[in-house]
C-alpha cells in the first residue's frame, strides 16, 4: 500500500525555536504504563459513555481508569506496575541527571494522584504508542498534565507525549 501525504509546511531552524517542551514540575507519580494496546481497547469502550476519563495512579503500583455518568460507572484496574521515585536532592548532587529514578513499590505511605483527561486525546497518543514502542513510562503531574515517554522499537529513540488535564469547564 502506497499513500501520498502532502506536506503543507516545513519548519526552519529559526521557526523550530518557537516549539518548546512545556515546563512542568517534577511528576507526582512516575510508573510503568500497561500495554498501550490493552489500555486503548478499554478506552475505546469507555469513549461511548463519556468524553472524559478519570485516571488515578498510586505509589503502590495501581492504575485506575474510570468513566462515571448519572446512569453508569465503569472502572478498569491495573495493579503491580513498577513505580519509580525521583531521586532525592542528595542523590542529584552525585549525578546531574535529574530524570534518574529508583524503582520501588514499597513507599512509607500510599499517595494517589488523579487527573481528568479527554478520551479522544489519550486514544490518539495510544494509537502510535501501541504500534511502535517497546516500553512506555507514565508521569502524572497533578492538576497539570499526563506525560507518556515511549521508547521506540529497535533503539530508534523515544517520543514524549504531553496531555493536558481537563477541567470541569472543558
Amino acid at each position: 500500500v502506497k499513500q501520498d501525504v502532502p506536506i503543507t509546511s516545513i519548519l526552519s531552524k529559526s521557526g523550530l525555536s518557537e516549539y518548546r517542551e512545556p515546563r512542568l514540575p517534577t511528576p507526582d507519580i512516575t510508573m510503568e504504563f500497561p500495554d498501550p494496546r490493552n489500555v486503548k481497547a478499554i478506552l475505546e469502550r469507555m469513549k461511548a459513555l463519556d468524553r472524559f476519563v478519570h485516571m488515578e495512579a498510586s505509589t503502590r503500583g495501581n492504575l485506575v481508569f474510570k468513566v462515571q455518568t448519572e446512569v453508569v460507572s465503569m472502572r478498569t484496574f491495573f495493579s503491580g506496575l513498577d513505580v519509580q521515585q525521583s531521586k532525592s536532592n542528595d542523590d542529584e548532587n552525585e549525578n546531574d541527571d535529574a530524570m534518574s529514578v529508583r524503582t520501588s513499590n514499597s513507599f512509607r505511605s500510599t499517595r494517589r494522584v488523579s487527573v481528568q483527561l479527554n478520551i479522544k486525546e489519550v486514544l490518539n497518543v495510544l494509537q502510535f504508542a501501541s504500534l511502535h514502542s517497546e516500553k512506555v513510562l507514565l508521569c502524572v503531574v497533578k492538576d497539570q498534565a499526563m506525560v507518556l515517554y515511549a521508547d521506540l522499537q529497535n533503539s530508534l529513540g523515544s517520543l514524549t507525549y504531553y496531555l493536558p488535564v481537563c477541567t470541569a469547564l472543558d
